[in-house]
């Protein structure tokens, strides 16, 4: 399918090779910048395929989760771009396929098809054909991009003639793409984990900003001499609900097994100061059993099912202490 390069022309081939790689390492150093990322893939493609006689090229990479390969960039004039995706009917950079680990590590790491149905069986044969009419295409050679056992990616290069440098380009994917593709991916990930550590502090210091504002608040109600017992008790219950996001704050008085509304706060409610109810009916019986606070956010999802506070109210989120 490929050519041997006869000894005349081996110079010549040494000669592509020592400036394709030196156009490469150039190019390379541009991926110091997140940004260029994109047009550093496209510059690739380019050059290898310029130095190898292939017309058109397209690299997909791994996604983070593993399971999709995804087109990350192309080398072919914008209209013919545009030509192709009317006949699939997807657009092309940012289409995302399964990836098959499995099924690709049987394959040879390069392969050579004559046609497009061949490269990639989910494309219809007639739009195929017409692909490959459009793109005049005699030969592809899809190359699998690994280090290791770890599959990064996969670059496929189109020729619309037979007289390619095959040799040459396994050489500079293997050597300099999948070294530009580890480093584009390696960056992507560090990327990504400094972002999660960013929101992960962003949101330790809005916690910390919450629970510094309440202790504010908490001490300014407490001092406040203008406000009586109930009415601070009052501004606390609805303080706690606001800062834990619950609905209704309750402070009772228990004796035995008899459980009293002494104040709360509960906008829209059925309930009010004096009401009185079983406190086995309660969570709070519960606290007081345990000895220490006592939370939870999703009874119907717990334990707390069965307790006659659920089977009744239906209360699914609690935070309760004892006050002595």
């Amino acid at each position: 399918m490929n050519r041997s390069v006869p000894s005349a022309d081996m110079p010549k081939q040494e000669e592509r090779r020592a400036e394709a790689t030196r156009r490469i390492n150039a190019t390379l150093a541009q991926l110091v910048a997140v940004e260029r990322h994109d047009d550093v893939r496209q510059q690739l493609l380019e050059i290898i395929a310029g130095a190898t006689g292939y017309r058109y090229a397209l690299l997909s990479e791994m996604e983070a989760d593993e399971r999709h390969l995804r087109i990350v960039a192309a080398h072919m004039p914008g209209r013919l771009i545009q030509s192709a995706e009317a006949l699939l009917g997807f657009t092309l950079i940012g289409h995302r396929v399964v990836n098959e680990p499995g099924e690709v590590l049987q394959t040879p790491p390069t392969e050579l098809f004559d046609h497009n149905y061949e490269w990639r069986a989910e494309i219809p044969r007639p739009v195929s054909t017409a692909i490959e009419f459009l793109m005049g295409i005699r030969q592809i050679a899809s190359i699998r991009l690994h280090t290791g056992d770890y599959y990064l990616g996969a670059a496929n290069f189109f020729a619309t003639q037979r007289t390619t440098d095959l040799a040459l380009l396994e050489y500079l994917c293997n050597n300099h793409l999948v070294y530009a593709v580890r480093l584009i991916q390696e960056q992507a990930a560090r990327e990504r984990l400094h972002a999660l550590r960013t929101q992960e502090l962003q949101r330790e210091i809005q916690v910390r900003q919450q629970a510094e504002e309440a202790i504010r608040t908490l001490y300014a109600i407490t001092a406040d001499q203008k406000m009586s017992f109930a009415e601070k008790v009052q501004a606390l219950l609805e303080m706690g609900c606001r800062r834990f996001g619950l609905e209704v704050g309750i402070f009772s008085h228990i004796v035995e097994d008899e459980y009293r509304i002494e104040e709360v706060y509960a906008p829209g409610m059925p309930m009010q100061r004096g009401d009185i109810f079983p406190l086995h009916h309660t969570y709070c019986e519960e606290t007081l059993k345990a000895h220490r606070p006592l939370s939870f956010e999703h009874a119907g999802g717990s334990r707390w099912a069965r307790h006659p506070c659920y089977e009744i109210f239906r209360i699914e989120a609690y935070l309760g202490t004892a006050v002595h």
